[in-house]
């Protein structure tokens, strides 16, 4: 099954009880958010994180004023958010987050009518960040094994999305914007498959970041044509890589289309698999090759290279004989792409 969140339903009808003057501030501040074009999810994020807040001072602190809120207020709400409703801490950064944007919007937007306000969110100390799920970490074999059952089981779709995502390191809504032609010879450079088309990934604003996107050939090929082959059997004729099938017609696949996949891949696995985990697998899978920091990361299309720390998997040691022997240290041969 798919990573999972706990979210609490505690805002209901309670928020229209709540204090208008909340109300009308929430308002105003989505208007500003839809002006300077933040991303739809977002804004959505935004209004029910602070919606909580509300029905949270509508019970807890005699229904106050967000502009007249104190750092116990922060205290209380974070404490309550921790024990009562059991968010974890990664939740309550995100609530803290988003009273601290609104807080923001207050100081450097409303200053002239609530000249003396001032963002107070970080002056308490936010909750450290705990491991709320195991890490999953794969290796070779067991990728091997997941591909080889989802191909015995001729899930040959499922076998060609957990493939792509092994083999290229895409976020889940990334791969779902794959088409289905972008896996031709016209579009290959050293042996790496280059998108067409720049992908809408993560980033501010509704167009997200437009990044292009690179898949390794020889790994991929294998689990493309097979469900290439049984697209054609079964007469798929759409644009989109990933499909499903509503009323008799094939459509882009969704989100949920997604977990419903990711619960077939943790079945095979025998423990929850996420596609982010696969993003850990292919940094992974680059650094252990001897990959240079600088191409692994225009391969990832990340900004700077301090995020490969991060998603390598392996321990240090794994890597200690490529450079050491009995005989000192061993000299290196420049590595790239081809050598994979």
């Amino acid at each position: 099954m798919g990573r999972k969140t706990v979210y609490n339903n505690i805002v209901g009808e309670k928020y229209g009880l709540v204090n208008e003057d909340n109300k009308e501030l929430l308002e105003e501040w989505i208007e500003y958010l839809h002006s300077v074009n933040r991303a739809t999810k977002t804004i959505s994020q935004y209004e029910n994180d602070f919606k909580i807040w509300c029905v949270w001072a509508f019970d807890n602190a005699e229904d106050k004023f967000f502009i007249e809120i104190n750092k116990r207020d922060i205290m209380k709400f974070q404490g309550y958010c921790l024990r009562t409703l059991g968010h974890s801490p990664a939740r309550v950064r995100r609530l803290r987050s988003t009273l601290s944007s609104i807080s923001n919007y207050v100081e450097n937007i409303l200053d002239d009518t609530y000249p003396d306000f001032r963002n107070i969110i970080n002056k308490i100390e936010a909750p450290t960040l705990a491991p709320v799920r195991k890490k999953l970490i794969m290796n070779e074999e067991e990728v091997n094994n997941i591909l080889e059952k989802l191909v015995d089981k001729k899930m040959y779709q499922q076998a060609c999305y957990f493939a792509l995502s092994c083999y290229g390191g895409a976020r889940k809504s990334e791969l779902l914007r794959f088409k289905a032609d972008w896996f031709k010879d016209e579009y290959l450079e050293n042996g790496l498959y280059k998108t067409p088309e720049k992908i809408k990934s993560k980033g501010r604003g509704k167009n997200g970041k437009m990044i292009d996107k690179w898949t390794i050939k020889k790994y991929f090929d294998p689990y493309y044509e097979l469900w290439m082959n049984q697209r054609k059997e079964l007469e798929i004729d759409s644009e989109w890589l990933f499909v499903r099938q509503i009323s008799g017609k094939y459509e882009s696949a969704i989100v949920s289309t997604a977990n419903s996949w990711a619960n077939t891949i943790s079945s095979v696995l025998g423990e929850t698999w996420y596609p982010h985990a696969n993003r850990h697998y292919f940094c992974t899978m680059l650094c252990k090759a001897g990959i240079p920091a600088e191409i692994i990361k225009d391969i990832i299309s990340w900004a700077n290279v301090s995020l490969i720390s991060t998603y390598n998997d392996a321990d240090a040691s794994d890597s200690f004989s490529k450079y050491f022997s009995e005989n000192g240290i061993v000299e290196q041969d420049d590595k790239n792409m081809k050598d994979l």
